[in-house]
């Protein structure tokens, strides 16, 4: 009997080893299968999101709907070594240098017996981001129409920087500069003649028709270039007279009078054999006299480099180079505004005190961060923003789409440090290279309390007229028909129009998709 039970004892201890081994084994074995397929799930995460992250409709967060699942997150870092702080949740945007997937992989068969440590598995992977732009240096003009109305009377055109210029573009019209106006770049002016009264002319000034430059507070510190367009036999292109200066050089298709005016360089009449060069008592050409007709000078005027009446084969001087108009609606050219989400404005068209889509913007903005709002349906009478509208800090990028503006009163700022772009455009529907405006005789007004902060770059783009009466508007105006009330002021900021040279008239190469870079880190977490 004791032997009997001896051998059930041996027996019973070896099932309960066999049994304990069997599990263990069994646990061990499930552990190993849930890891490889947990990691392989995770894996597969980090591939869905390399796809989505390079995708039109990214999005931050993914998860799988079938086993083995898994979930990823998205982080986007623009710093060029980033450490563990300097990551934030997101798709890559235009500053991303690298983009980190964390994704988190769950096994279809668990792990038995307590066997679980394989069952979730979450890796990091670390990939390099390539914008694939190259940057097209291309400086439009602060300020370019189509017709000029008016006198530029104690006008301002200024840069926010010192390399940057801030230029003149009129196609048709006549440039009236007085009472102390200032231009801190080139002035082009296709169609016109230009009279300077104490006006300061920071760049070159070249124009179709005739100059007339006179006082002493008058200076152009580039060069002089006047074509004679329209010029009557025998009357002066250029009159240069009452103290003011020219630094650079006169480049003139006609007759040049220089009296109490000082040229600081040459001077070249490029006209016919009858043209003269005449420098008044007071006058003085610092450079070279150069003439294909006649050089006189009077008693007192001075010419302190050679002289060359007389000379055949001067080169005719150049027309101004302007572009054509560029017609922008809301889908034409295809690549403006490429990657904008479109939303309709609703509401009344009069931003009073209290506007719900008004004050709304800033969450629109932060929502989609680059906003087309779409006010076509305001119709003829277009927007106004009034007196009592809020302030508004916005979050991202905004053009406005209306067939006029009343920009009355409001302070519209970037809610970070960041700059934002505004655009208030009236679509030219009609693609001719002319401006076309929908509805003839609305005007678009910049009245003088609309502030821009320093942190806003705004443009107006209408075929229509512009009326300006402002002295806080900091980017561009590109307008069918300007006219600038005396001491209107503006700051140029580069602006212009997504996918389009506003200088040229021509559009950019579209936008390539950037590419998702090479693997720079991959490793599990614990």
């Amino acid at each position: 009997m004791i032997a009997v039970l001896g051998v059930m004892a041996v027996t019973a201890i070896i099932a309960v080893t066999v049994t304990t081994s069997t599990v263990n084994a069994l646990g061990t074995t499930s552990a190993t299968r849930a890891s490889g397929q947990a990691r392989a799930a995770a894996e597969a995460g980090i591939d869905t999101a390399r796809v989505n992250v390079q995708s039109a409709s990214c999005a931050s967060t993914g998860v799988s709907l079938s086993d083995p699942g898994f979930d990823y997150t998205l982080f986007r870092s623009d710093d060029s070594h980033p450490t563990a702080t300097d990551w934030d949740v997101g798709c890559p945007d235009a500053t991303t240098k690298y983009v980190r997937v964390l994704s988190n992989g769950q096994a279809q068969s668990r792990g038995v017996a307590g066997h679980d440590s394989g069952d979730d598995v979450q890796l990091e992977a670390i990939y390099a981001w390539i914008s694939n732009t190259v940057p097209t240096p291309s400086l439009q003009p602060a300020v370019f129409a189509y017709q000029m109305e008016g006198a530029l009377k104690n006008f301002e055109l200024t840069s926010s920087s010192g390399s940057i210029k801030s230029d003149l573009l009129i196609k048709k019209g006549n440039v009236l500069c007085s009472n102390g106006a200032r231009i801190e770049g080139d002035v082009i002016l296709g169609e016109g003649y230009a009279s300077l009264d104490r006006c300061v002319v920071k760049g070159s000034l070249h124009v179709s028709g005739y100059v007339i430059a006179h006082h002493a507070d008058t200076v152009i510190d580039g060069n002089m270039t006047v074509n004679g367009i329209g010029v009557a036999s025998g009357a002066n292109v250029v009159a240069l007279t009452s103290g003011a200066v020219v630094k650079g050089n006169v480049y003139a298709g006609g007759n040049v009078f220089v009296d109490e005016k000082q040229v600081q360089q040459d001077v070249t009449v490029a006209g016919t054999s009858s043209s003269v060069l005449k420098v008044g008592k007071k006058g003085i050409i610092s450079g070279r006299a150069i003439s294909s007709g006649s050089i006189t000078a009077e008693s007192g005027g001075k010419i302190t480099g050679a002289q060359s009446p007389n000379t055949g084969g001067l080169a005719a001087v150049p027309l101004p180079q302007l572009p054509n108009w560029t017609d922008i609606d809301m889908g034409y050219p295809a690549n403006t505004y490429v990657g904008y989400v479109t939303i309709p404005w609703v509401g009344d068209c009069s931003v009073g005190s209290s506007h719900a889509f008004w004050e709304g913007l800033p969450v629109a903005s932060t929502l989609y961060p680059n906003l087309i709002v779409d006010a076509r349906a305001c119709g003829e009478n277009g927007l106004k923003i009034t007196s009592s509208s809020k302030p508004i800090a916005i979050n991202g990028n905004v053009a406005f789409f209306a067939y006029s503006y009343d920009l009355d009163s409001a302070t519209v700022t970037s809610a970070t440090p960041d700059l934002r772009y505004l655009w208030f455009n009236v679509p030219d529907e009609i693609h001719d290279a002319q401006p076309s405006c929908k509805y003839p005789g609305t005007i678009t007004r910049m009245n003088t309390e609309f502030d821009t902060a320093s942190n806003i770059a705004a443009m107006v783009y209408t075929p229509c007229k512009i009326k300006v009466d402002r002295d806080n508007w900091r980017g561009h105006i590109y307008g069918g028909t300007i006219e600038f009330k005396e001491q209107a002021q503006m700051t140029y900021v580069q602006v212009g129009l997504p996918g389009y040279d506003l200088k040229t008239g021509t559009p950019l190469p579209p936008p390539q998709p950037p590419v998702l870079g090479s693997l720079v880190s991959m490793r599990e977490l614990g």
